[in-house]
């Protein structure tokens, strides 16, 4: 610390060292003409000089009169001192009890060797802890500069070139540089800060951009501070410059992904709620349209949720308290639950609840969605339901009375004739041609039966169908339909026919089977067209007839609502209209089903 102090620098030392080398070697030659220069600053070095100059006057005043022993010393001095010039500061030249001129200036130089033993020490820590500095300003982007206002010299640290993107080794104008890097948007500012802030103020902080000899923005923190004369004029400017790019560009970041996260947050159609020991912290703006909430609210289970308890298929306070539990253990709860909103209205929610740890505190998230709507539709979906099951049961109660009809009306009556026929043959009585006669009766009226029998059964299930296919099965109803009724069938399908499964093709041929029925029963038509078209992905019935048309409000019956539901049930849709105009009188019924 002492050599440090005195603003000695390595050159001096060397030359020091050379001096007291050249020295000895003179003084073992018998020459003492020779003095050190004494001109240091330093106060040792500069005794040190005149110790030995004082040393060299006496000897020079004994003269050239040296023992062996006391050469062999003499040359031991020049070694060690030789040694100083390598940093070897570890020997020490022996000293006697005799008090001699040779032990004073043995020990001279060993005090000068412990000099500059301790000076090398603070020197190599120096250099170390100047490392570990520039280093540290390295890893902060950390720069210190100072500006002579006269001169416009500018000293700086190294960190200051790698900021800018100068090289090392630049020996230009720097204060230069640096303003012609200063972004253009903010060259202004800059320039006036130098103009006119740093007469005004004796500390100035700002940031500003720059852009880079690689044409890189950086963003740059400023920290200017006065240095004035006696007369308190400015003469120079000291600063500290950091580039902040990376902590810039991080904070944007975060702030663009907290810009986004508030506007999901607040987009929601859930209402969100964050909870923090009981203390509401947090929640979006539905959670505020629904419940009216507060900031910093404190929440109560109450006001949010209706205590079910003694509900059927809902919980009660006691369970809501254990799902909070088992949310702050980690596990997230879903249910369903009656809330209360800001008008003290109950509505079903789906609730979402769980925990989330930030700065090792615990925080609950409940989200909340409406299923009022959802609830709605699964009334009405069973509400249907029921309705479907209930047309299904009175069509088949209304199928086994037309069988019934149709037995009764027709096999009945075919039956009974057989057994009256059967019962009036007399092979006694009789004769022969008589009893033939009714035999041959009985034959045409089991024929009869026969006939009778498949179509019922081909009413009730076409056995076509099954056999032969879709297209045979409506080609043969339309068929035996026309030659009982006085009514044309126009039956036309059409596109590349797919395979279809049994049910959906039971589905179709019932479809238009029941609209034919009920054309027949109240249109009062004379034509019915039906067109049946195949793609790859839908299949489509057209059916239309000149009739009457529906009744008023275009009500269905009961057969047709069964006929739309069957459709439904295999992925389709169906409608039915007037067509309307003089022109296009009756109905329109189209089914579409998705394959």
């Amino acid at each position: 610390m002492q050599l440090l102090k005195s603003n000695i620098d390595s050159s001096k030392y060397d030359s020091f060292i050379d001096e007291l080398i050249k020295l000895s070697e003179l003084i073992i030659k018998g020459d003492f003409s020779e003095r050190l220069d004494d001109n240091f600053e330093d106060q040792k070095f500069r005794q040190l000089a005149y110790n030995l100059n004082t040393i060299v006057e006496l000897l020079q005043i004994q003269g050239n009169s040296f023992t062996f022993a006391e050469e062999s010393i003499i040359s031991e001095f020049i070694e060690i001192i030789s040694n100083y010039t390598t940093y070897n500061f570890s020997r020490k030249l022996p000293i006697s009890d005799n008090g001699t001129v040779l032990d004073a200036i043995a020990a001279g130089i060993n005090m000068l060797g412990e000099e500059f033993e301790e000076s090398a020490a603070t020197k190599e820590e120096l250099a170390q802890e100047k490392s570990k500095l520039e280093r540290a300003n390295r890893i902060a982007k950390l720069a210190n500069w100072e500006l002579n206002l006269k001169s416009k010299a500018c000293s700086h640290t190294s960190e200051l070139l790698r900021i800018f993107d100068l090289p090392q080794d630049f020996q230009g104008d720097v204060f230069y540089e640096i303003k012609k890097r200063i972004h253009p948007e903010d060259f202004a500012e800059f320039d006036y800060v130098f103009r006119h802030e740093i007469f005004k103020k004796q500390k100035i902080i700002f940031t500003n951009r720059i852009i880079t000899k690689a044409s890189n923005e950086k963003f740059i923190y400023h920290m200017l501070s006065v240095v004035k004369n006696n007369e308190g004029s400015v003469i120079a400017v000291n600063g500290l410059m950091q580039d902040i790019t990376e902590r810039i560009l991080i904070e944007k970041k975060m702030f663009d992904t907290e810009q986004r996260y508030k506007l999901l947050f607040n987009s929601m159609s859930d209402a969100l709620i964050i909870i923090l020991n009981n203390s509401i912290v947090d929640f979006n703006a539905k959670a505020k349209e629904v419940f009216g909430i507060k900031p910093n609210q404190v929440f109560v289970i109450s006001d949010f949720l209706c205590n079910q308890s003694g509900k059927d298929n809902y919980e009660s306070y006691e369970n809501i308290n254990r799902k909070l539990e088992l949310a702050y253990k980690g596990i997230p709860q879903y249910f369903e639950w009656e809330c209360i909103n800001k008008q003290a209205k109950l509505f079903p929610a789906e609730i979402n609840l769980f925990s989330i740890e930030i700065d090792s505190k615990i925080y609950l998230q409940f989200t909340f969605r409406d299923i009022t709507e959802r609830k709605k539709m699964q009334r009405q979906v069973e509400e249907n339901e029921k309705m479907i099951l209930k047309a299904i049961i009175n069509t088949e109660e209304k199928e086994r009375g037309r069988f019934a009809e149709e037995v009764h009306d027709s096999l009945g009556p075919l039956l009974s004739g057989i057994k009256a026929f059967f019962s009036t043959i007399d092979y006694e009585n009789k004769s022969y041609e008589e009893n033939l006669n009714k035999i041959n009766t009985v034959r045409e009226l089991l024929n009869e039966a026969i006939i009778s029998t498949r179509t019922i059964a081909n009413t009730i299930s076409p056995g076509l169908l099954a056999d032969y296919g879709l297209d045979a099965a409506i080609n043969n109803f339309c068929g035996k339909i026309m030659s009982l009724n006085k009514i044309k069938i126009k039956y036309m399908s059409f596109g590349v026919y797919l395979e279809l499964d049994s049910t959906m093709e039971i589905i179709l041929y019932r479809t238009i089977v029941e609209l034919v029925t009920n054309t027949i029963k109240h249109a009062n038509a004379n034509n019915v067209d039906i067109k049946l078209g195949f793609t790859e992905s839908r299949i489509t019935l057209t059916y239309t007839d000149d009739g009457i048309g529906l009744p008023s409000k275009n009500k269905i019956g009961m057969g047709l609502n069964l006929v739309a539901n069957r459709l439904r049930s295999v992925n389709g849709e169906f409608y039915i209209k007037n067509r309307g105009g003089e022109n296009h009188k009756g109905i329109q019924a189209v089914a579409k089903i998705k394959i």
